[in-house]
């Protein structure tokens, strides 16, 4: 009897660490998710906030392809820094992007 209570204890344990693991894992993934729907919440705004959202779908992929290969130039992604810095210099971000 004595072993039989110690058994279902024990399972009892070993549930309840799956159960916290899981929670942990769901935990995780829900941060995950929330910080993608804020990071494409930002990348929305920089967008009308550049004036580029009247840009249609095709162009606006196409700016972001040439800006995403310019990057790979250190010369091109340093005047691209400059560019953005003294264009956020007229025209700062709003408080909630910061």
């Amino acid at each position: 009897m004595e072993r039989k209570t110690k058994d279902i204890r024990a399972a009892q344990r070993q549930a309840l660490d799956l159960l916290q693991q899981q929670r942990a894992a769901l935990r995780t993934q829900e941060r995950i998710r929330s910080r993608m729907r804020l990071q494409r919440k930002r990348w929305a705004e920089l967008v009308v906030l550049t004036g580029a959202d009247h840009l249609d779908d095709a162009q606006l992929v196409a700016a972001l392809l040439r800006a995403a290969e310019d990057g790979r130039d250190p010369v091109l992604r340093e005047k691209a820094q400059l560019i953005g810095e003294a264009y956020l210099q007229r025209r700062p971000l709003p408080p909630h992007l910061t």
